[in-house]
């Protein structure tokens, strides 16, 4: 039902290894904040050509770093929310 989503995995894994062994929480922020490809890309918002029962957008992203109990939440599509930070 929703196709794009492997077209979109595929832009996160090059993005990710285009910066493999240099990856911050700012850069996965900014991966996540990706519109390459829109309608269909990492970042989403609502295509008005789609049906509303297939339109969607990017409610909220996390970027984990398990090793120092941090998690950083953006409420909403991440171009537009700022990312909170969160500590355990």
């Amino acid at each position: 039902m929703i196709p794009d989503t492997c077209a979109r995995a595929g832009r996160m894994r090059d993005r990710i290894a285009g910066v493999y062994g240099a990856i911050t929480p700012e850069v996965m922020m900014g991966i996540l904040a990706d519109h390459e490809g829109h309608p269909n890309s990492i970042c989403r918002h609502v295509d008005p050509a789609k049906a509303p029962e297939l339109a969607s957008t990017s409610k909220a992203s996390f970027v984990m770093v398990p090793a120092e109990g941090l998690m950083y939440i953006a409420a909403g599509p991440p171009c537009e929310y700022e990312f909170m930070e969160y500590r355990l």
